[in-house]
């Protein structure tokens, strides 16, 4: 037997030759290979339209083709996370409130000691460090007086974006 008949007659009794022929589908769809978007290339990198591997103080491309590498500032660590707020300003009002959330208000919100002892420590502590939860305290703060002590309503009315008059009445 020639050898190229000799190797048809091995290949037709592979294990190969025996799976079932791929459809249509199936060879179309290609494996996708996973690739990391960059973020913080260097500009002669996006001028180029190229990949930048994000090497400080030069990529590997600007190395190669021998170009000045040029970064902008560096990038925030996680963009999804907002920005730092600005700096709470509390006036009297605002500790009054929080005098009231720590006293009184914190224990409406469960019969539970531990679930007590979150609303007045740890959230607390959190709100210090949180300007949106910090207003979120003290409004909560206000609805529990306007409720409790109408009398009480007026003094709560200020202008103020955080508790507007319509809101805690």
């Amino acid at each position: 037997m020639d050898p190229l008949t000799r190797l048809r007659s091995i290949g037709a009794n592979s294990p190969a030759s025996q799976t079932p022929p791929l459809s249509t589908a199936q060879k179309l769809r290609a494996p996708r290979r996973s690739h990391r978007k960059t973020r913080a290339g260097c500009q002669t990198c996006k001028r180029r339209k190229v990949k930048c591997d994000e090497q400080r103080p030069s990529c590997a491309n600007c190395i190669k083709r021998g170009h000045e590498c040029e970064f902008l500032a560096e990038p925030r660590l996680n963009p999804n996370l907002p920005a730092p707020a600005a700096p709470l300003s509390l006036n009297m009002l605002d500790l009054r409130l929080m005098h009231n959330f720590t006293n009184s208000t914190y224990t409406t919100f469960s019969r539970h000691q531990i679930i007590r002892s979150f609303w007045k420590g740890p959230l607390v502590a959190m709100a210090l460090e949180c300007g949106y939860l910090m207003r979120a305290l003290l409004a909560t703060s206000a609805l529990h007086i306007a409720h409790n002590r109408p009398e009480e309503k007026g003094i709560l009315r200020f202008n103020s974006p955080d508790i507007s008059p319509r809101r805690v009445s």
